[in-house]
């Protein structure tokens, strides 16, 4: 069981030849957790709004939100690489 988030878990996302998944939630973050501890690795902020949609690259998060925000992630040291305010209206 993986236990932080403060609202719905709306994505799971497992990170392909690791143990390691990702979570978004409507309490607006993002999670990086270890599967075989069930520990939270890193926690991803910078949308003011819920997350929508997230894809992963090597090394890479990339999140969109209500908030028109898209972020890239490092998912290895849970650092913001670049954030853009991409739309007005939100991302899906």
């Amino acid at each position: 069981v993986l236990m932080g988030h403060t609202d719905s878990v709306r994505g799971v996302y497992p990170i392909k030849y690791s143990t390691l998944v990702n979570t978004r939630s409507d309490d607006t973050t993002l999670r990086l957790w270890d599967q075989e501890t069930g520990k939270c690795l890193h926690t991803l902020t910078a949308h003011a709004l819920p997350p929508r949609v997230m894809q992963q690259l090597p090394s890479t998060i990339i999140s969109g939100g209500h908030d028109g925000l898209v972020v890239m992630w490092n998912y290895h040291t849970g650092h913001m690489i670049r954030s853009m305010e991409a739309h007005e209206t939100g991302v899906r």
